[in-house]
């Protein structure tokens, strides 16, 4: 790629530069906000057993696929919950992660053929909602 009086130039098909002005554009497959909370409790049952719980989310804007900013991702929102009981020793823990199940694809991008200079998007699915139960010790 070169510049040219101020604007971007791109290798066409057969070598031919194409204008291509990209000013003013978000960095693709990057969020313009992101952001974590979490907030976690804890407190005792007994004198010999606890309990905790925590939740914690992620928000993603938007993401634009390309340079070009014509193509995007939808926003994302991904809650995660924690809960259980706890000894000196011992802890169980019950958990959830992606609580609603969120598909939105965490990533897209543009695979191009070389030939032609066409292609195709290929996106990276998140894990779909996952629960289940641990048990952890301390020795």
């Amino acid at each position: 790629m070169r510049q040219e009086q101020g604007r971007d130039r791109a290798a066409g098909i057969g070598g031919a530069h194409v204008p291509l002005n990209l000013a003013g554009n978000q960095v693709p497959r990057t969020s313009k906000l992101a952001g974590n909370l979490g907030v976690a409790f804890d407190g005792d049952l007994s004198d010999t057993l606890g309990w905790f719980a925590r939740a914690d989310s992620r928000f993603e804007s938007k993401q634009y696929v390309l340079p070009d900013n014509l193509a995007t991702t939808a926003e994302r929102v991904v809650v995660n919950l924690r809960a259980g009981v706890k000894t000196d020793r011992y802890r169980f823990t019950a958990f959830v992660d992606n609580l609603t199940n969120n598909q939105t694809p965490e990533n897209v991008l543009k695979l191009t053929r070389l030939n032609d200079f066409q292609g195709n998007l290929s996106g990276y699915l998140p894990l779909p909602r996952m629960y289940g139960v641990t048990v952890a010790a301390d020795f």
